[in-house]
């Protein structure tokens, strides 16, 4: 079964520098403790139940969530997990990324910039992973959006606040 997690942003301190920037970008760094949360909560909604080989954070920025992934996701006796990342600064555009099998086994987790939500979700949903989780404010689950989720066999799982 493939599940979409979303995280409530309820930190006020960064929701508040979004709000009044000067200039609109999504180069936002997410707070470490906030990934913290969101990683937690998918290894606890998954209890240690093994979700696929590559854990894969589709734009890495700073690697708050890349450098974190060994921490929540740890290889077991016959079970090596790999962990890659996009990041478009780098010219690995997640928007490019291709995989060779099948369907993509694994996890897309991550913050997404808000103003390429729909995209990221087309493309997240595209690779066919097991599981989608993205770190998201809840007024940017919208009807459609679920439904595009819902349509292509993703459940909303959790909402954290």
């Amino acid at each position: 079964m493939s599940i979409l997690t979303s995280t409530m942003n309820t930190v006020s301190n960064t929701q508040h520098d979004i709000k009044h920037r000067d200039t609109p970008n999504d180069k936002i760094y997410t707070p470490k403790g906030l990934v913290k949360l969101h990683l937690q909560e998918i290894k606890d909604l998954y209890d240690g139940k093994v979700l696929g080989k590559t854990i894969l954070d589709p734009c890495r920025g700073d690697g708050a969530y890349y450098n974190m992934f060994s921490k929540y996701f740890k290889d077991e006796k016959d079970y090596k997990y790999k962990f890659d990342y996009c990041e478009i600064e780098e010219g690995k555009d997640f928007f490019e990324y291709e995989i060779q099998e099948y369907a993509f086994d694994g996890i897309i987790v991550g913050n997404l910039p808000f103003s390429l939500t729909d995209k990221f979700l087309e493309k997240s949903v595209s690779l066919k992973p097991r599981v989608i989780s993205y770190l998201m404010p809840i007024y940017a689950l919208t009807p459609a959006r679920m439904e595009f989720m819902e349509k292509n066999n993703y459940q909303l799982a959790r909402i954290k606040s």
